[in-house]
Formats: structure tokens, C-alpha cells, sequence
């Protein structure tokens, strides 16, 4: 299991971005969406996505942590989520850990190639 290390601050800002702004690495994807599939929901429903921004692409957030949140509020519709960025937090074009600039992808394109019926949330 890769795990993303996060600031420890609580400086920065809370705001609402468009999910189609969301990203991540499908591996992580993959890995959350089937841990919902097993109804291993979200814990943390409620707080802001932790995320980091991107340099090369205007408007677009990876998601750090809250994964399940946001693949169960696009399941649900949101088109709005709440999220947290702090200047702490690392561009992810400079990597993450193991996450390479090739292996993100848009959370909302991810889940259009999955079958959505079998979610109960």
C-alpha cells in the first residue's frame, strides 16, 4: 500500500471546486473503487478533501486524501466538493512519492469507464 504524506498544518484555505477539476492515480483509484465495491465507505463524510494543486494544468486539484469522499459524492451527483489546500502541500508536478505526472487522471473520467450500478451507497 502507497501512502501520501500530508502537512501536518492546518493553514490554507477551504473552498468548493467542480469535480471535473479532481484528480489522481488511476492505482489509487482502482484501489478505492474497489474497496467502495466492498462497502468500505467513506469514515470522514463531511471534511474537506486534502489536495494539492497542479503547476501545468490551470484549475485542476490531485486529491491526497479523501478518496472515498470523492468518488461517493460523484457517484451521488455532487458536481461541487469541498476541498482543503495549504501552500505546504507539494505541486504534483514535481511528484509525489511514487505518483508520476503520467499517472493521474481525471476522477470523473476514471469513473466513466466503471460500472456505477453495482455501488450501493
Amino acid at each position: 500500500m502507497r501512502i501520501y504524506k500530508i502537512a501536518a498544518g492546518k493553514q490554507g484555505t477551504d473552498f468548493n471546486v467542480n469535480a471535473n477539476t479532481l484528480w489522481s492515480s488511476l492505482w489509487k483509484l482502482e484501489e478505492t473503487f474497489q474497496e467502495i465495491l466492498d462497502n468500505q465507505l467513506s469514515f470522514s463524510a463531511g471534511n474537506p478533501l486534502q489536495v494539492a494543486k497542479s503547476l501545468e494544468m490551470r484549475n485542476a486539484f490531485f486529491v491526497l486524501d479523501g478518496h472515498h469522499r470523492a468518488i461517493e459524492s460523484i457517484i451521488r451527483g455532487q458536481n461541487s466538493i469541498y476541498v482543503h489546500w495549504s501552500d505546504s502541500y507539494p505541486y504534483i508536478d514535481a511528484g509525489i512519492g511514487n505518483v508520476l505526472p503520467s499517472d493521474k487522471i481525471k476522477i470523473i473520467d476514471f469513473l466513466k469507464t466503471k460500472d456505477l450500478s453495482q455501488i450501493k451507497l
